[in-house]
């Protein structure tokens, strides 16, 4: 990244994402920080894509080469659908003459070598001037309202489906390979809600449930780690379906006070069920142990849990 002047554009416009300023300005650290934790994220979604094309292809040189060419342009996508069109203090508009014509731009306030500095980006500052890639979203509104439309809508899905996964898995209906890709999906999806929401859920309620997501993703991957190296035991699993249990309650009880009528008493009721549920379920890991839980209330528990988290997300969807 330190040897061409692009190296840390896409850092910088990720970081302007999250702070609501623009790339030039972007905190330098968090760039750093962001960089660095879509690298380690890139591993359980390379992981995932390679379980996905191996069960089609096989294990094997063609699975990991076929799995990297997808992945490129995932991550590619990703920044520029997600990330590039939400960057604030860009050029507006990208239809006067030389819009579409090439890559975007890249200007330096000053010149400085790789060589001079063990980071270019500290004597620079790169201006990428991405109205051109912007235009995507804004020359087609439609599309950018069906992406807004499901990041709002799909969790009332997703939180019954999970919970409904749980469940299968502890019932053995399900196999570890598959409860590994759903963790990977769910690592991916969640860092995705994330970009995607920041902006959106910086006051209220929905700072409260910003930081459920946020602490939800090294939960997440705690559980992966778990399935993925099974010579940590069951207790990084166990943490993660635990934690998931617990982090939704503060902010079902935050939005329960926050709200009134049938709200409060919707988002108080999914909140003691989740409490509730997640009592029965480490009930039942205490009876039968860690390896060997038992089943009657552990999987009462996670109904409960799920009947609570799925009452609280479809309110909200219905009333945001």
């Amino acid at each position: 990244m330190d040897q061409v002047d692009e190296g840390w554009t896409p850092p910088s416009v990720a970081a302007g994402v999250l702070t609501d300023t623009h790339p030039d300005n972007s905190p330098e650290r968090l760039a750093t920080a962001v960089h660095y934790v879509a690298g380690t994220l890139s591993g359980p979604l390379y992981v995932w894509l390679l379980l996905a094309v191996g069960s089609v292809l096989g294990t094997g040189l063609l699975g990991a080469v076929v799995a990297g060419v997808v992945m490129y342009p995932l991550m590619v996508g990703f920044f520029a659908v997600v990330v590039l069109p939400r960057s604030t203090g860009l050029p507006g508009s990208a239809f006067g003459p030389s819009a579409g014509r090439g890559r975007p731009k890249l200007a330096c306030t000053c010149s400085c070598s790789s060589r001079s500095s063990a980071s270019p980006r500290r004597c620079c500052r790169h201006r990428p001037d991405l109205a051109a890639a912007r235009s995507v979203f804004e020359a087609h509104p439609r599309l950018a309202a069906v992406f807004r439309r499901i990041r709002e809508t799909a969790p009332a899905g997703l939180v019954p489906l999970a919970w409904t996964f749980a469940i299968a898995a502890h019932l053995d209906l399900v196999t570890d390979r598959s409860v590994l890709i759903a963790h990977l999906v769910m690592d991916v999806l969640l860092v995705a809600f994330v970009v995607l929401s920041w902006t959106d859920m910086r006051e209220g309620v929905l700072r409260a449930w910003r930081t459920v997501i946020l602490a939800g993703i090294p939960v997440t991957l705690a559980g992966t780690a778990g399935l993925l190296a099974p010579g940590l035991g069951t207790t990084p699993v166990l943490a993660s379906v635990v934690g998931w249990t617990l982090l939704p309650v503060p902010a079902l009880v935050s939005t329960a006070r926050a709200s009134a009528g049938s709200a409060r008493t919707v988002n108080g009721a999914a909140a003691a069920l989740s409490l509730a549920g997640a009592a029965a379920y480490l009930a039942g890991v205490f009876v039968g142990g860690p390896a060997d839980p038992a089943l009657g209330p552990v999987v009462a528990g996670l109904a409960l849990v799920g009947v609570g988290q799925t009452a609280g997300i479809v309110d909200a969807v219905v009333r945001y």
